[in-house]
């Protein structure tokens, strides 16, 4: 399924299954003939609004860790409805 050279992302929102699925991911890669790279990435969706914090805790991990990630924000608009049926939202 992942192809030599292959550059394979995966969402991370701090909880244990995607941090378990990183890690193995990132096991496989070690034992693997193939090389590939991993790319973390956390999408911050948050209707709090920019002055929540990120996750620094998560970012504290993965710098750590020594993976390659991107911390990628957004955000709606000040009275804009979320683009999808959301039961915490609504």
């Amino acid at each position: 399924m992942i192809r030599p050279g292959e550059r394979i992302a995966v969402a991370v929102s701090g909880g244990k299954d995607s941090l378990s699925l990183l890690r193995l991911l990132d096991w496989r890669r070690g034992a693997s003939r193939d090389p590939y790279d991993l790319v973390a990435i956390h999408v911050r969706a948050d209707a709090r609004g920019r002055e929540t914090p990120a996750h620094p805790i998560l970012e504290s991990w993965l710098r750590a860790q020594g993976y390659i990630y991107r911390m990628a924000e957004t955000f709606q608009k000040p009275g804009e409805s979320p683009p999808f049926g959301c039961q915490r939202c609504t």
